[in-house]
């Protein structure tokens, strides 16, 4: 399989996904991504959908330190 951290970063840039770093998730061996403040819902929701017909599962939520969204990305397993 492919680096997960390329996967993601190209599918961020497929879809037009605007972030601010890409960094080891601090929970397991998946990525952490830090979205810049203005996207599209629209293709962030397509962006979710590419990660969940990948393999991948993910979690995403409000980081009130970063005032971003932060979205954990590992394989479903």
């Amino acid at each position: 399989m492919h680096n997960i951290r390329e996967i993601i970063k190209d599918a961020l840039q497929r879809f037009g996904i605007h972030y601010e770093e890409i960094t080891a998730s601090s929970t397991d061996e998946g990525k952490t991504i830090v979205l810049a403040k203005k996207n599209c819902p629209v293709l962030f929701e397509d962006f979710i959908q590419f990660i969940k017909q990948e393999g991948f599962k993910y979690n995403s939520y409000f980081c009130p330190t970063r005032n971003r969204i932060k979205i954990d990305v590992n394989l479903a397993i």
